[in-house]
């Protein structure tokens, strides 16, 4: 039986613009292929009983999304990818999360220290990837941690959401939070080096010159032909039907939705994503981001 792998790049309630992408990839034993992109939110189409309009416009706009995921998931194991903080940082909460300790770029990134602004995850990622999460409680992302949080609260059986490092076979449905940054990050480093400086530069002019850690940036204006070319030659060598579905990848969301079911896929494998230490591993309760193993990467794309 074929397994899906959804990704959602989950844009905030209210925004102006319908931001959500969804992408839906299946896996059906021999072949990585789209099964369905739907770019935009609004398309999103589902019956409701008429009482269900009463519910608060919030209510509604998540229900449809949900109701979409379920529609979507397959008859073995679907895993969905959400880019949106699954919680605010443990301390803010006042939860007792021990606290995972950053030990990569500490003496340029020292607000990824305090405990008030990042969580564990957002520190894991870092040292493992060198790429920095956006603070879940900032402006920026703030309302977007706002929708992703209704969505736990009141789907978080449903949909089977996961804050913690386990593994992901054993389940016939697991939502977890991903980072599209992170796997492109992952995805880059374990390609050929000539290929590096066309997808990486220095994080500022202070850094050893052979640092290049930070992703050349293909969202908003930066969304144009050269540089959607760029990007889906960075995966083009995972998905069977990618060519086939070019035009229908409209956006640097529907981008980021694609790489966010990539990473529900890679990290499903066995082996198929970053762990914690042993000694680490507890300090994860509150959030985790799932990030594509080195070890995966390598064998899925050969």
């Amino acid at each position: 039986m074929s397994k899906k792998y959804i990704g959602v790049d989950l844009g905030a309630w209210y925004s102006k613009k319908s931001k959500t992408s969804i992408v839906v990839l299946e896996d059906t034993g021999t072949e990585l292929k789209i099964n369905k992109i739907i770019s935009k939110e609004s398309e999103i189409n589902c019956t409701y009983e008429s009482n269900t309009e009463k519910l608060a416009d919030y209510k509604i706009k998540n229900k449809r999304l949900i109701d979409c995921l379920l529609n979507e998931k397959g008859s073995n194991q679907t895993v969905i990818g959400i880019d949106a903080p699954f919680a605010i940082p443990a301390k803010l909460s006042n939860s007792t999360e021990e606290y995972y300790n950053l030990t990569h770029r500490s003496d340029t990134l020292k607000q990824h220290q305090n405990p008030y602004l990042f969580d564990n995850s957002a520190r894991f990622v870092l040292n493992e990837t060198k790429q920095t999460v956006l603070a879940p409680c900032a402006t920026l992302v703030g309302s977007l941690t706002a929708r992703m949080k209704h969505i736990v609260d009141e789907y978080n059986d449903t949909l089977n959401i996961i804050c913690k490092p386990i593994d992901l076979e054993e389940h016939g449905i697991s939502t977890i939070e991903v980072f599209p940054t992170a796997t492109l990050y992952q995805l880059i480093k374990n390609k050929s080096q000539s290929l590096e400086y066309t997808y990486l530069e220095r994080y500022t002019k202070n850094e050893e010159e052979d640092d290049f850690t930070k992703l050349i940036s293909y969202k908003n204006d930066n969304w144009n032909d050269d540089n959607k070319d760029r990007m889906i030659a960075l995966i083009e060598s995972y998905i069977c039907n990618l060519s086939d579905k070019i035009d229908e990848i409209k956006s640097d969301d529907d981008y980021d939705a694609l790489i966010c079911a990539l990473t529900a896929y890679l990290v499903s494998q066995e082996d198929g994503y970053l762990k914690p230490s042993n000694e680490d591993l507890d300090k994860f309760t509150n959030s985790f981001i799932y990030i594509p193993s080195d070890k995966n990467i390598k064998n899925c794309h050969d």
